[in-house]
């Protein structure tokens, strides 16, 4: 049986993973998109021309959300999954050094999805588990 940790480690996963997808479908159509700017330069058409006429404001923009909410999603996975890793008997220093991150990012990473779960327990109104 999996536990509520164990548990939201899974959703994470498998939500950093479709994050993951959408991000490189955007990253595709944005390979596209610079062939084509590069090739009408190629082509001879002025910088200036461009960036009137490609809307780049709008692609930026797409492209920034899409990588802020890849950034959010690998954020709580990671979160996530220090919670996991540290109710399954992990140390902060273990996590650390296994996922590559600094000992200080990890604590917070702990402290963070200590706070989420007193705001669940609050919600619910039920006790914390021992």
């Amino acid at each position: 049986m999996v536990d509520d940790d164990e548990q939201r480690a899974l959703d994470a996963t498998r939500s950093i993973r479709d994050e993951a997808l959408a991000l490189a479908d955007v990253l595709t159509e944005f390979a596209e998109l610079y062939s084509g700017w590069a090739d009408r330069l190629e082509a001879g058409t002025r910088v200036a021309e461009l960036v009137r006429t490609a809307g780049w404001r709008a692609h930026r923009e797409r492209l920034s959300r899409s990588l802020e909410q890849f950034s959010d999603r690998r954020h709580r996975w990671r979160m996530l999954m220090t919670a996991a890793s540290l109710a399954d008997g992990m140390t902060i220093t273990a996590i650390a050094a296994c996922t590559g991150i600094s000992r200080q990012l990890a604590s917070r990473y702990a402290a963070e999805a200590r706070r989420e779960a007193d705001g669940r327990v609050a919600a619910d109104g039920a006790a914390p588990q021992a």
